[in-house]
């Protein structure tokens, strides 16, 4: 009969009650989840396949060798994992799901409440799944990854009544939905039995707490044998989660930081597909693949409000310019990285990323080879009813409904141009953006990170980056 893996707190005495002894087997699944990724990128599977990319495994291998790696592949205990969740899902062992549900929101916003919600998943033991209300209009993650350890798609269609309180559509205002995401919600029977609602959607800080202060052993402790435990988040806690004073010991017998937890976690659970690679390989990765040189990646992101009218402004005289002009620190700050880090000889490229084709356009022309970036493509949000401007509610809408094709190639677009922002050595990144956050914590550099806030003076000191704890607590949080 298999037995669910579960965390045991192996860390101080709380009150009169003396923890548990940490269960060797379910603290090694964990390390082996994060030694599975080596094992993607040291034998670069999703790499190597790319004769361009055979040099790019040195920004995502640093922490151990291939030969451990793959020793790691066959063992027994990873395998047990799998069988385990296997078993959950295929209905041979008894229910025991964390269900995470998408909202409709970006798709870094979304990446992070997934990476946080595969630990939580992890510590409670539990078989993390995910299920999409309208699978068109938030293309699922796998229109871009493949499983590398097992398919965490949910077996079945969630009952309506489970989700509703999740949807947009049921709220007339943001600060309505962000009011809901309280955490627990009741569910009407006959649902209350074997489902239970947690609500982290656009959740402020304060009711995001309880992820570093909980035991998550058993969770939730109220119903330690519930069936479902249905999540809806957008917010990361990765590093809340590893410092959490209850399982801090279980990430430090893994050797596992709270820096390197999201880019673990992410790797679990996304490999990208053949169509990202066709689209990002030769002409966005190869570049960036270059041990030797220094790659500054440049993220600017304007909002939806830019992204939405940047077409419709294309080849208006001042509109450029301005763009340029609000983005003039971010240069600035790739510009002190470079001459502080670079040395003689030496190749640089700097990458940039912005949700404005037209801001793309205009840095191409003024720093021309040196700068890595798409001019051709116009940004569309993969959320998408949040395309709302002609333009880019064209891109991905026929009528009034979402065009399942045309979202699932933002979503590979969202997924592979977030990838090549992670080859970066540095990251100058918009303060306010999920993406740029999650790409540099992809990285697996360390000060790294320059965050800047657009229409304020850089300040950008280049040996000075960003401290990991403020990134990953910052915005949608890591």
């Amino acid at each position: 009969m298999m037995t669910h893996l579960r965390f045991s707190h192996g860390g101080s005495t709380r009150g009169t009650t003396q923890a548990a002894p940490p269960n060797l087997i379910t603290l090694l699944t964990l390390g082996l989840l994060c030694v599975n990724t080596i094992i993607l990128l040291s034998d670069h599977q999703w790499l190597t396949d790319n004769r361009w990319l055979k040099q790019a495994v040195h920004t995502l291998e640093q922490a151990g060798d291939s030969g451990q790696a793959s020793a790691a592949a066959a063992d027994p205990l990873m395998q047990q994992y799998r069988q385990l969740h296997s078993a959950i899902t295929s209905g041979e062992a008894p229910p025991r799901f964390l269900v995470s549900v998408a909202p409709e929101t970006g798709m870094a916003e979304r990446l992070t409440g997934l990476v946080t919600q595969l630990y939580m998943a992890l510590l409670s033991g539990r078989a993390l799944t995910a299920f999409h209300p309208d699978p068109d209009a938030v293309p699922p993650f796998s229109s871009a990854c493949e499983h590398p350890l097992f398919n965490w798609s949910h077996p079945q269609p969630l009952p309506r009544a489970v989700y509703a309180p999740l949807l947009a559509d049921d709220y007339q205002t943001f600060a309505q939905q962000r009011d809901a995401a309280a955490g627990l919600h009741a569910l009407p029977p006959p649902f209350d039995e074997s489902y239970q609602l947690f609500n982290l959607i656009n959740a402020s800080a304060p009711t995001t707490v309880w992820l570093g202060t909980t035991n998550l052993t058993g969770w939730p402790q109220e119903r330690p044998g519930l069936a479902h435990a249905v999540v809806g988040s957008n917010r990361g806690a990765t590093w809340k989660l590893a410092n959490n004073a209850y399982h801090a010991d279980d990430f430090w017998r893994l050797s596992l930081r709270p820096e390197e937890a999201f880019m673990c976690g992410f790797w679990a659970l996304c490999r990208p597909n053949a169509e990202v690679q066709r689209l990002y390989a030769r002409s966005v990765w190869g570049p960036l693949a270059d041990p030797h040189a220094l790659k500054i990646g440049i993220q600017v992101r304007f909002g939806d409000e830019v992204l939405n009218s940047d077409d419709d402004r294309a080849g208006e005289p001042k509109y450029g310019a301005s763009l340029m002009s609000l983005a003039t620190p971010f240069f600035e700050c790739a510009a002190a990285i470079e001459s502080a880090y670079s040395v003689p000889g030496q190749a640089v490229v700097w990458y940039l990323l912005s949700d404005s084709r037209e801001l793309r356009r205009a840095a191409k022309d003024k720093f021309g080879d040196k700068l890595l970036t798409d001019t051709d493509s116009r940004a569309v949000h993969s959320s998408c009813r949040a395309n709302t401007g002609k333009a880019t509610r064209g891109k991905v809408m026929a009528g009034w409904a979402c065009d399942p094709e045309a979202t699932q190639r933002v979503m590979q677009h969202a997924l592979g141009s977030m990838l090549a922002l992670s080859l970066a050595d540095f990251h100058v990144i918009t303060e306010a953006s999920q993406l740029g956050r999650a790409a540099a914590a992809l990285s697996g550099k360390w000060n790294n990170v320059h965050e800047l806030t657009l229409g304020e003076a850089s300040g950008c000191d280049p040996y000075t980056g960003a401290h990991p704890m403020m990134v990953a607590l910052h915005g949608a949080g890591i």
